[in-house]
């Protein structure tokens, strides 16, 4: 998610715990890609018990 400012950070002054903390969300967008793409959003379970709604008693 802060992937432009993290790689704004390492270009502008590199260090090993801003290059490894890049590293790291990398890794994670690729593998959240991943999951999109090979099994894509999986639909709301329609089974699943609303919660119910409680009604103002006044």
């Amino acid at each position: 998610m802060y992937v432009p400012v993290e790689l704004f950070e390492v270009a502008h002054r590199l260090s090993w715990v801003k290059l490894g903390v890049l590293s790291v969300n990398l890794a994670i967008v690729a593998y959240l890609g991943y999951e999109l793409t090979t099994h894509g959003r999986s639909p709301r379970n329609p089974s699943l018990p609303r919660s119910p709604r409680r009604s103002r008693k006044t």
